[in-house]
């Protein structure tokens, strides 16, 4: 065996070289250390087949360090890759985010602006309507003019509070002249023109509310069209409409400082912006084309409440805020009566509907509509029902009974009136009844009130002890006929057999019971015994009487005996 490059290992006495080495046939030699006698794979100097540490090729520390450091820069580059990779994807996730959030918010600022724009043309549409019959029915009365002593009467009242006022302030005045020109311009005089100062140098006055007066061109691109009173109304419609629909639009696109402003000059108290802008569209649309509703007014009759819908499938206000807000009120669909909540295929088919009853929840029961749903949602909200007071409580219990659902409404007010009798001791679903038999002497006013003094004393909480009084019934029960007081099955059932108490003795009987005559008895006398007084005799009666034991017998052969005058008998 020919050992090519054998390694001296651990515990080797001395290297061999390398080189030939014969070995003899017969004899195991170890190709790494060149021994005998073991195999390679047993050898002592090759560590269990792993080169001793002190024979391993050594490898310079600089070279070592020089490349984990460009490792560790490698791997450093790559992580802040990774990071850089990550926080810019963090942004561009964000930033997506806020452009969905603005272009959402901007959505619903087009559809709620679509969504008014659409009222405001329904009710025009509607207004419209029911001017066009009322025109089409009713002569157009002639139009009244203006009494001018109103306006002489407004300029005298103006002057004299200017004379009398103490504020002789430049500015006071200056309003005030301008104020008596608008109205001498509106009566067909022009004043001449005097310098005036420029609105923007307008100072402040002392008085709380300054007279305004609107200038002819701080509202130039408002278009208002002349007054036509005395035309047809249902000529002007679509003019009407479209003016509406355009101011409508203008006043929307200015912000609330401007619209503030334009407020305050024209005298309409600013609340909020919907609200400023349909007041003042309403006002102009008025002073332009005369009030629509003149010659409704004039008729003694109400017009007929209706409900027009264009037909769709995309609700403004969403079916669901509909159905919860209006939905009990009653529409007459095809002759039948049925509530809102159950029309919503017919509302979507489009069409006019004719209202009978108009029923809008008030946001209180919705509230507490939404912490009963709460409540069956999430059962843990139950102890939240242990912290109310009396008034609320009562409030979710009557709540309860507008589910739809019968079990769940027992479910709800049987979880509520737990809770008030664990904290009140008051069970508010037992109703108290008052049964008496009938009478005509007591009255129903006096038994309510005695019955409701009692509840008073039993419940001390006012607003438990007023909902059981509203629920006290009194119950009047019927007394017993004639026939029932005459023969009654059960009192016959239960009698036992009596008998009379002249069944044992020998008196002379009529159908049963004795009847006889006194002077019979009397005469009849029992013979003369031993050991009697004297030995006279004693009627039989009288024996009788002395043996009788109860007092019904003593009664009975007492003298005392009922005695008919006609035929002097004696009756049992």
């Amino acid at each position: 065996m020919v050992n090519q490059n054998p390694a001296v290992g651990y515990g080797a006495a001395a290297h061999v070289p390398p080189g030939p080495s014969i070995s003899q046939p017969g004899i195991v030699t170890c190709y790494i250390c060149g021994k005998s006698d073991h195999y390679a794979r047993n050898c002592w100097a090759g560590g269990n087949g792993r080169p001793p540490q002190q024979f391993q090729q050594q490898v310079p520390m600089g070279g070592l360090d020089e490349e984990a450091n460009e490792m560790r820069a490698y791997f450093r580059k790559k992580i802040q890759k990774q990071k850089a990779a990550e926080e810019r994807g963090i942004r561009e996730e964000e930033e997506r985010r806020r452009r969905e959030e603005d272009d959402r918010k901007k959505a619903d600022r087009l559809r709620e602006a679509e969504a008014r724009e659409a009222r405001l043309e329904a009710r025009l549409l509607r207004l419209m309507t029911q001017q066009t019959k009322a025109a089409s029915k009713v002569v157009p009365m002639p139009e009244k003019k203006k009494s001018p002593n109103t306006k002489v009467r407004v300029l005298r009242e103006i002057r004299s509070y200017l004379d009398e006022s103490e504020d002789e302030s430049d500015e006071v005045r200056e309003e005030a002249g301008r104020l008596i020109d608008a109205i001498e311009r509106r009566k067909g005089k022009r004043k001449s023109i005097e310098e005036k100062r420029p609105a923007s140098l307008r100072m402040k006055t002392n008085r709380a509310a300054p007279i305004l007066v609107q200038d002819d061109g701080s509202m130039d691109e408002m278009r208002t069209p002349p007054a036509r009173r005395n035309e047809d109304f249902g000529a002007s419609n679509g003019e009407i409409l479209n003016f509406a629909l355009e101011m409508h639009q203008q006043l929307s696109a200015k912000r609330a400082p401007e619209l503030r402003r334009i407020c305050n000059e024209e005298g309409v108290e600013w609340t909020k912006k919907y609200e400023a802008v349909t007041e003042r569209v309403r006002c102009r649309t008025r002073l332009a084309y005369g009030e629509p509703t003149e010659s409704i007014s004039r008729r003694n009759q109400p017009l007929p409440q209706t409900l027009i819908s264009t037909g769709g499938e995309i609700w403004i206000d969403r079916w669901k805020v509909v159905r919860s807000k209006v939905g009990e009120s009653v529409v007459t669909i095809q002759g039948r009566d049925n509530q809102i909540k159950e029309c919503k295929k017919e509302f979507e088919a489009g069409g006019i509907f004719r209202i009978l009853r108009i029923e809008i929840m008030p946001s209180s029961i919705e509230h507490r509509k939404y912490i009963l749903r709460d409540l069956l949602r999430q059962p843990w909200r139950i102890k939240l029902l242990y912290r109310k007071n009396a008034r609320e409580m009562l409030a979710l219990y009557m709540t309860a009974s507008l589910f739809g659902k019968k079990i769940t409404r027992l479910q709800l007010k049987m979880k509520i009136a737990k809770a008030v009798r664990t904290v009140h001791g008051t069970d508010i679903r037992k109703r108290p009844l008052l049964k008496i038999p009938f009478t005509t002497v007591v009255g129903t006013a006096k038994l309510r009130s005695t019955t409701a003094k009692v509840i008073g004393d039993v419940v001390c909480e006012p607003h438990l002890r007023a909902y059981l009084v509203q629920r006290m019934r009194l119950l009047y029960t019927r007394n017993p006929t004639v026939g029932q007081i005459i023969h009654s099955q059960r009192t016959c059932s239960n009698a036992k057999e009596v008998q009379c108490t002249c069944a044992g003795y020998r008196w002379p009987r009529s159908r049963g019971h004795v009847k006889c005559n006194r002077g019979n008895l009397v005469d009849q006398r029992a013979p003369p015994t031993e050991g009697s007084g004297g030995g006279k005799g004693q009627p039989e009666g009288k024996e009788l009487y002395d043996g009788a034991k109860s007092s019904e017998e003593r009664r009975f052969y007492s003298a005392d005996f009922p005695v008919d005058n006609e035929s002097s008998t004696i009756r049992t």
